[in-house]
């Protein structure tokens, strides 16, 4: 029976070893990355008797689009985080590290482990991600991925202050590969790097707003002040979340003075809701996006508003097609803007016309605007 006991004691223990040699996060919810929600940092295990010297982790922080090693984040992009754990003394058979990522005081999800590091992702009362190696590693090289989340520009807010910095930490051990912790070396600080947010521009977006015109959507938008700013790039997607630019809009550098601007999208998709978003980019490249607005793009009938005759002399008809009640305002105004008149009109399903008297007219050009709570129109009435 002791014989028994023994080889069970031995079995658990050997797994035990096993097992935490494969990071532990993964096998026993470990968290040894120096973070403020942490366990401490690797020597809490693996000691602080420097047979290897110092142990430390560096952080390199790279821009996935470029390769380069940058020391900012953008709204959006993706970052390899690289770590490398480094000695001072002898030469270790293996390696192991700690890192996480906090974002707003809290731990940012993590992806795209090299070969050597897993994930691990649990949450008692507070959630972590924590990337860890897999087994003892000859290689000192880890690393994984962050994707940055999308920067909003409020009206109202400027972006610098939505902003944050992101926190990488990271620890790291050397190992003799003997089986246990003992006569290894884990780094007893962590290493702690600060990315600050590289979009700041100092643009502070007074509104933007969307409104169906005819079947097209008109955006439009407006700038307290502007510093660098190069230009507004217009963004479209049908689900919310897939953006494609549509078009381009110059901005004015830099200016106190209030700023307006307008987009007319020609052809956004009928009869489903379009999303739309604006991507500010600055003379260095740096960029941000704009909170995202919806217009709903009714149905397309054909010709649903007609007017007749053109030109006109004493009595002008307007025809209005409609595919349910609808109540309208019709404003007129002449070439000068000047409104001459104003009325709302209730729509009945299928066709309609009204008329008008145009003989007091002077002869001359009038915009017609005909507007209901999701749609609005604009023709042309030409007076002889």
């Amino acid at each position: 029976m002791r014989h028994i006991y023994r080889l069970f004691f031995c079995a658990i223990t050997y797994f035990l070893l096993i097992s935490f040699a494969g990071g532990p996060a993964s096998t026993n919810f470990g968290d040894y990355t120096g973070s403020p929600d942490s366990d401490g940092t690797c020597a809490n295990c693996h000691g602080a008797i420097p047979v290897f010297g110092v142990v430390t982790a560096s952080i390199e922080f790279i821009d996935k689009a470029t390769g380069l090693e940058v020391t900012e984040w953008l709204s959006g992009g993706m970052y390899q985080i690289r770590i490398t754990v480094n000695n001072t003394v002898g030469t270790p058979l293996g390696y192991g590290f700690q890192s996480s990522v906090y974002f707003e005081n809290e731990a940012a999800s993590i992806t795209a482990p090299s070969t050597n590091v897993q994930i691990a992702e649990y949450n008692f009362g507070i959630q972590k991600y924590i990337a860890e190696h897999t087994s003892l590693s000859p290689n000192p090289v880890f690393s994984y991925e962050w994707h940055a989340p999308i920067i909003a520009l409020q009206p109202n807010n400027p972006v610098s202050k939505q902003a944050t910095t992101v926190t990488i930490y990271a620890t790291g051990n050397a190992l003799n590969g003997n089986g246990n912790n003992s006569g290894d070396t884990g780094s007893t600080a962590p290493t702690v790097l600060n990315i600050p947010y590289g979009g700041l521009l100092n643009v502070e977006l007074n509104s933007f707003t969307g409104e169906a015109v005819e079947y097209k959507s008109q955006l439009n938008w407006s700038t307290t002040t502007e510093t660098n700013n190069d230009h507004f790039a217009i963004e479209h997607s049908l689900d919310g979340n897939d953006f494609n630019p549509i078009g381009m809009i110059q901005g004015v550098g830099t200016t106190t003075e209030e700023q307006h601007y307008e987009f007319l999208h020609a052809r956004p998709a009928n009869g489903q809701i379009n999303y739309y978003r604006l991507k500010i980019v600055d003379t260095d490249g740096a960029y941000t996006y704009s909170a995202t607005i919806s217009i709903d793009i009714k149905q397309k009938s054909p010709h649903p508003i007609t007017i007749f005759p053109i030109p006109a002399n004493d009595i002008v008809t307007i025809d209005i097609r409609a595919d349910e009640p609808t109540a309208y305002q019709i404003q007129i105004s002449d070439s000068s803007g000047k409104v001459i008149s104003s009325n709302k009109s209730l729509i009945k399903t299928g066709f309609n016309q009204i008329e008008i008297q145009t003989a007091s007219w002077p002869n001359g050009i009038y915009i017609v605007h005909l507007t209901s709570t999701s749609e609005k129109f604009v023709r042309q009435i030409i007076k002889l």
